[in-house]
């Protein structure tokens, strides 16, 4: 009987180590879900105000390209204003008015101008419709805010 209580003691004792053992295990595994969920939200924080500061840094800078496009085309129609009275006077021979519109063109525009002319629009039936047509013409005001906008995008 000696023996058999030695052996259920031992069995004890068994029982009683593996029991530690889980529960040591069971808390490290608590700690690192502890630590990995702690981190987990420190990532999720940081990620998303990086996300927002990315983001209103693109609204920013689809702003500016749609401020630079509204210039652009506010530029283009001052172009065609002032290039119409030009048509005008220069169909009508009157030279001095002309001159008058032609100088008010603005740099970005007078290339164009240049070589619509060149394409002698009087007497060539082939000749594009107007500088607008002409490689030469360019707003740069359109080109910066396309470039904004694929910033942004």
């Amino acid at each position: 009987m000696k023996e058999q209580s030695q052996d259920k003691t031992t069995t004890l004792s068994r029982a009683e180590r593996f029991e530690r053992w889980s529960e040591t295990v069971s808390a490290i595994l608590l700690g690192l879900v502890t630590i990995a969920t702690a981190w987990s939200g420190y990532q999720a924080a940081r990620w998303g105000g990086e996300q927002s500061t990315l983001y209103t840094d693109a609204l920013g800078l689809m702003i500016d390209s749609t401020r630079a496009a509204t210039e652009a085309n506010q530029l283009t129609q001052v172009d065609i204003a002032l290039f119409l009275n030009y048509a005008n006077a220069y169909a009508a021979g009157n030279e001095e008015l002309a001159t008058f519109y032609y100088e008010r063109f603005r740099p970005e525009a007078r290339p164009a101008v240049d070589a619509w002319l060149a394409t002698q629009p009087r007497i060539n039936p082939e000749a594009p419709p107007g500088p607008f047509q002409m490689p030469e013409y360019r707003v740069s005001l359109a080109e910066r805010a396309a470039q904004l906008e694929e910033e942004a995008a």
